[in-house]
């Protein structure tokens, strides 16, 4: 049977304490919306079979979710820190070594909220733990863990010139706000994409050809009110179709 939709793998949750990897649907939702085939990754290093995983997809997407835990970006946890739910190493170390293996085979890369700090800590950057605890924000804060339902915007970013910005098409944009960490020192490899109005960094992307992109917010609770959020989804989709194994 002839294969017509890119293989998009999204890696999934570690919930170690209740034994189960879980997933929001509103991710496999957005994949299949812009054309690609979800294909669900257990994230856990007790599967550690990065190769065959790789062989399986054409894109990645990189999930939202726990924070990472700081030793894997060379900090100690800070004092008076607040997790949103509890860490999972097997999962990090899972992600980082995916990650890490995907970007040198030139696999499209998409990461969302949880995602964008995972590329960062992959690629050797580092991370604030606490955006309310730290120096990460240049004037008055604004608040980066909504009050509201995921799917309505709470704050504005703005677009750096770059593929972000081509693929949306716009200067500024309304996001969602679902996290209380934030990329703080970037790889020489990766560029910033888009910034909140108090400095947090809102995206990322890498420097050259390869696409590997990845936004703080969560555009998969935004698709169905504001269509511009589909079009990362699309252009994942499409450097996945470009790049697909037979």
């Amino acid at each position: 049977m002839t294969r017509t939709r890119p293989r998009v793998g999204i890696t999934t949750t570690l919930e170690e304490a209740r034994g189960q990897h879980e997933i929001w649907r509103a991710y496999p939702d957005a994949v299949e919306r812009a054309g690609g085939l979800p294909v669900f990754l257990p994230a856990d290093d007790a599967y550690p079979h990065y190769e065959e995983y790789l062989s399986l997809i054409d894109g990645l997407l990189l999930s939202g979710g726990q924070d990472i835990l700081p030793s894997l970006y060379r900090q100690e946890p800070w004092g008076g820190l607040t997790e949103t739910w509890p860490m999972s190493p097997k999962r990090d170390r899972f992600e980082i070594q995916l990650t890490k293996l995907a970007l040198e085979r030139g696999v499209p890369i998409l990461g969302l909220c949880r995602g964008l700090q995972l590329l960062v800590v992959a690629l050797g950057g580092t991370l604030w733990q606490d955006v309310s605890l730290s120096g990460a924000t240049k004037t008055k804060q604004i608040r980066h863990f909504q009050n509201l339902a995921a799917q309505w915007p709470s704050h504005q970013v703005t677009l750096n010139p770059g593929r972000l910005r081509a693929i949306l098409g716009e200067s500024s944009l309304l996001v969602n706000s679902l996290h209380h960490q934030s990329a703080d020192r970037l790889p020489p490899t990766l560029m910033v994409s888009a910034l909140a109005a108090d400095g947090v960094v809102e995206a990322v992307e890498l420097q050259g050809e390869s696409f590997a992109l990845a936004v703080q917010w969560h555009p998969e609770h935004l698709v169905k009110t504001d269509p511009r959020q589909l079009a990362l989804f699309t252009a994942l989709v499409e450097a996945a179709a470009q790049g697909r194994r037979p």
